[in-house]
């Protein structure tokens, strides 16, 4: 159950999911353009997961999503590719609901100094701009460590891609064959 408390803080938390299937890039803010089909068709496979994942933590959120799939499809989808990206980030780094909550919480005390900034006297403003100048730094390093784990997500998973793609060659004959006999006979239906 631990590993989904990100679903607790993805939902709570409007800004962190963003408008659907938009999610932020990795390392500068922007926007995804729409999900890959190919994407699309790997939630489809996983749907029925996803949703219990998302039903069990976040009841509302479900039927949020379950009003969408009724009324915009192509929303519910996009909606549902975020979700499971969130889902595969935790997988991956358990740790990342907790370390995304605290940045979060940093990001909203930085901009609420800022936001009060200019009504403060010059001495309060130089206090003011000293702390945020520490809660920025704090922040700095908290997302370059997200950023290092990242780069050893996508390491492993580089790591396991090219054992796969080994693996493969190695039953090519095997591979083609299988391919070519399930072309040729189509499916069995009993």
């Amino acid at each position: 159950m631990r590993n989904f408390t990100f679903l607790a803080l993805l939902f709570a938390v409007p800004a962190l999911a963003g408008p659907p299937g938009l999610a932020p890039s990795a390392d500068r803010g922007e926007r995804r353009g729409p999900p890959s089909p190919e994407l699309i068709d790997k939630v489809k496979d996983n749907e029925v997961d996803i949703l219990m994942v998302v039903k069990e933590n976040d009841p509302g959120r479900y039927e949020q999503l379950m009003d969408t799939k009724r009324t915009d499809e192509r929303a519910y989808w996009r909606q549902m590719v975020h979700v499971a990206r969130m889902v595969d980030r935790v997988k991956s780094d358990p740790e990342y609901p907790q370390r995304n909550m605290d940045m979060h919480l940093l990001q909203k005390q930085i901009k609420e100094k800022a936001r009060a900034y200019d009504d403060l006297s010059a001495a309060d403003q130089k206090t003011a701009y000293a702390e945020m100048e520490v809660l920025t730094a704090e922040l700095f390093e908290m997302k370059q460590a997200d950023r290092r784990q990242r780069i050893e997500e996508l390491q492993r998973k580089l790591k396991d891609l090219e054992a796969d793609i080994e693996q493969r060659e190695e039953n090519k004959e095997d591979k083609i064959k299988e391919y070519l006999d399930t072309m040729v006979r189509g499916r069995v239906d009993l």
